[in-house]
């Protein structure tokens, strides 16, 4: 850029504008209906400039659903598993009720493609447990669960369940209920641990050293 210029390069702006088209189509017509084409007349650009960074429509909607979720996870730290893990999954659950379109389109890009699969899995969901991991870390420090239980497993449960309702019940709420329904009902049953909402009873772990 010239000295003095402001805003990002040409070739950044030019890739934002397409990723962003790439969205806005995907909410007006949905996976089906998306065509680079389309995407390209959207963004003012060229169906060649969009073959050149992303060899398919799958490859272009896989970069631009990272491009809008590229914000760091939120990690809640209140003191509390139970209050940490229903802030998180609040915070889930509000992204998955406000874009049923875009997920419905990622689970039909990668169901199809494993190499999209892994990339999605290695950028967006890996960000997400280790969100969640550091939650069950401070936990166990803190005493609240024991060594022992599958937590890698919790990890991936509590946040499959959203998903399902959020593609397969979209007439059944993403709201505090259910949320309260995982936390209360599953993950701290499996944990053993305290049901108290207050967070205030955490029983003490001693270790030797």
């Amino acid at each position: 850029m010239a000295p003095g210029a402001v805003g990002r390069p040409r070739d950044a702006a030019r890739e934002e504008a397409l990723l962003d088209a790439v969205i806005e189509l995907l909410d007006e017509v949905g996976y089906e209906g998306l065509t680079v084409a389309e995407v390209a007349q959207r963004a003012h650009a060229s169906k060649a400039t969009v073959y050149r960074r992303w060899p398919s429509k799958e490859d272009l909607l896989c970069a631009a659903l990272l491009h809008v979720t590229r914000d760091a996870v939120p990690v809640p730290d209140t003191g509390s598993l139970a209050s940490d893990l229903r802030e998180m999954l609040l915070y889930s659950a509000g992204a998955l009720a406000e874009h049923r379109p875009r997920i419905a389109a990622i689970m039909a890009a990668v169901v199809t493609r494993r190499d999209l699969a892994a990339t999605f899995d290695q950028v967006f969901l890996e960000g997400r447990r280790a969100a969640a991991r550091s939650i069950y870390e401070r936990a166990l420090d803190r005493g609240e669960f024991a060594p022992g239980p599958d937590v890698a497993l919790l990890i991936e449960a509590a946040p499959a369940l959203l998903l399902q309702r959020c593609l397969y019940q979209p007439d059944e709420p993403l709201d505090a209920v259910f949320v309260d329904r995982i936390v209360d009902g599953l993950v701290l049953p499996a944990l053993g641990a305290s049901l108290a909402r207050s967070g205030d009873a955490r029983p003490d772990r001693h270790m030797d050293h």
